[in-house]
């Protein structure tokens, strides 16, 4: 039976917003982990109730499980402008309460000064991400890591020049 004047529904219309980067963002971590089990969009119980986890990475290190939680946050930056404190602030509980080793921030419209500070301060990650060809591209390095000992296994790179820029000035 056909209702007159009913609209059919769209299966994209029903996807979460900012699904497409959540895959986006898993698809690169599992590229990056090829041993690390990553699951993306997935909801779980919490002491408070229900918590989404965008892409949660379970891997073993030296034979303990390390879970880190990555919240993947696809944004229009001149509409929403950057991540703020209170993004890192959530994250930080999230983290509690899922009892997560590690947790990073994944966005693609940068982050307060404040927020960035939070972060620091707190131990969570923060990362962005943007599409190809992004003009807003640039990167600041806030804080350096050193290791004593470390296993490359695959290391890989590409370097695309514009224009007609030699390979020394890019």
């Amino acid at each position: 039976m056909k209702v007159r004047g009913a609209k059919k529904r769209n299966p994209q219309r029903r996807m979460k917003k900012g699904r497409a980067f959540e895959e986006c963002v898993a698809t690169i971590v599992r590229a990056l982990s090829p041993g690390a089990i990553v699951t993306q969009g997935t909801w779980v119980d919490g002491p408070d109730g229900r918590r989404d986890q965008d892409v949660l990475i379970e891997s073993n290190v030296n034979g303990k499980l390390f879970r880190s939680l990555i919240e993947c946050k696809d944004y229009d930056k001149s509409k929403t402008g950057p991540i703020g404190i209170g993004f890192v602030d959530a994250l930080d509980s999230k983290r509690r309460d899922l009892s997560c080793d590690m947790a990073l921030i994944c966005c693609n419209a940068g982050f307060t000064e404040p927020a960035m500070r939070k972060a620091r301060r707190v131990g969570i990650v923060l990362v962005s991400a943007f599409r190809e060809g992004d003009t807003r591209v640039r990167y600041q390095v806030s804080e350096y890591l050193y290791f004593r000992r470390l296993k490359i296994e695959r290391l890989g790179f590409r370097l695309d020049r514009a224009g007609r820029e030699t390979i020394e000035s890019c």
